[in-house]
């Protein structure tokens, strides 16, 4: 792990680099209006269209810096696509019912309440490409527009969208990390908007992060997020309660996104990883300690939310004889305890969260209706029906209207 400050060598890219560098290229240069080749599975889990553009320029960003510093080019070129395909609504309109579902509150406007998994890998962007290249388009106020419809556009730029995270954070100054999904908080998700608000201060001379890395490093400790062996808690709520524990994947995102900000809280959750036998490193690579105990039957894939064959095959089926679990749809193979088909259910639920995601999407329909705009009628088609109704009297109200206008007659009339 480098010392944070130290500039990592240059060196040039082999052949598995370069090939991986194309296929990033191939998505990310092509018209902004077109997606050929990004998955199409669902926008509210990790196969969402955020997460590849994100990612996608995350690695284009880290090539550029320790492999070509010099060049910009189509390189920078891909990047700043990727940047404005994360403004197309089919990116961030999933918020639209997270939020209605999730807080009972609709405004489709992705930024300004909560929603880190959003905001802040879209900050954390634009602050690697302006530190990379000399360009701060996206740092011109409304240079990014977020069109919900004909009626309503969110405008953002870069020292906005760090201010929203700056406000999410400070709503509850004891406790600043804020959700993701509806009520969720994840650490790592939150070392984004920390860096996020550090690279904006380092470009622009401005002072938006101010103590909040000294806060969230004291909620660490208070709250329980930090556990006594260097590890952290993976999901919990923003009061402090715990919903997941550490995970092997977590901590290796914490202590690389910590490193900018907090160094020493970084090296020691990496010392954790490599002291409790997580994580090996020799000559030959990296080895890594298996997250889920599934007994050889492989592990949960993420994109596609498919278990891979016992076989060792890759097409998510069961060998001859094997059952599936309704549940997680995962091979059980002979053995199908019931603590064994709870354990497996568990961790695939940890894992994706998939099946709470499913249960929102029955206020899919409520959402749409709810935003449909408003369709102007023709005054000719509905002139018909703008004439006067004779307005309906109840039957006591005309007996005694007509008990009044029968007594008020003369006695001879009566009569």
């Amino acid at each position: 792990m480098s010392v944070a400050g130290a500039m990592p060598p240059v060196v040039e890219a082999d052949d598995e680099d370069l090939a991986t560098q194309r296929y990033f290229l191939d998505l990310l240069l092509q018209p902004l209006d077109e997606w050929e080749g990004f998955q199409r599975i669902e926008q509210f889990g990790l196969s969402a269209f955020r997460y590849e553009l994100n990612f996608s320029q995350y690695a284009l960003a880290m090539s550029q810096y320790t492999r070509t510093p010099a060049f910009t080019g189509y390189l920078a070129e891909a990047q700043r696509n990727a940047i404005v395909k994360m403004t197309a609504r089919k990116v961030w309109s999933y918020w639209a019912v997270e939020r209605l579902v999730g807080y009972g509150r609709w405004n489709p406007d992705p930024v300004v309440f909560h929603n880190i998994m959003y905001s802040a890998y879209f900050a954390m962007m634009i602050g690697l490409y302006e530190t990379l290249n000399d360009d701060r388009q996206f740092s011109v106020p409304g240079s990014l527009s977020l069109r919900w419809d004909r009626r309503t556009t969110y405008r953002y730029d870069f020292k906005k969208i760090v201010e929203a995270l700056r406000n999410n954070m400070l709503q509850k100054p004891k406790h600043p990390q804020y959700p993701c999904e509806p009520h969720l908080v994840y650490p790592a998700c939150n070392t984004f908007a920390m860096n996020s608000m550090t690279m904006h201060d380092r470009l622009h001379g401005t002072e938006i992060t101010g103590d909040l890395v000294d806060r969230v490093r004291t909620s660490y400790d208070r709250d329980g997020w930090r556990r006594r062996n260097g590890r952290f808690i993976s999901i919990g709520t923003r009061a402090g309660r715990t919903l997941a524990g550490p995970m092997l994947f977590h901590d290796g995102a914490m202590a690389m996104l910590l490193n900018p900000t907090m160094p020493d809280v970084a090296a020691a959750t990496w010392r954790a990883l490599r002291s409790g036998g997580y994580v090996k490193v020799s000559g030959d690579g990296v080895e890594l300690k298996r997250g889920v105990r599934s007994n050889g039957r492989g592990q949960l894939q993420p994109g596609s939310r498919r278990w891979p064959g016992q076989d060792g095959s890759d097409d998510g089926r069961p060998r001859a004889g094997g059952r599936r679990c309704r549940r997680c749809t995962g091979p059980l193979g002979h053995r199908t305890t019931r603590s064994r088909l709870v354990q497996r259910c568990t961790q695939a639920a940890r894992a994706v969260t998939l099946e709470l995601r499913q249960l929102r999407v029955g206020a899919l329909g409520a959402a749409r209706r709810h935003a449909r705009p408003r369709q102007r009628r023709d005054p000719d088609a509905v002139a018909h029906r703008t004439a006067p109704r004779r307005r309906r009297v109840p039957r006591r109200a005309r007996r005694q209207g007509g008990d009044r206008r029968r007594r008020s007659r003369p006695r001879a009339a009566r009569r």
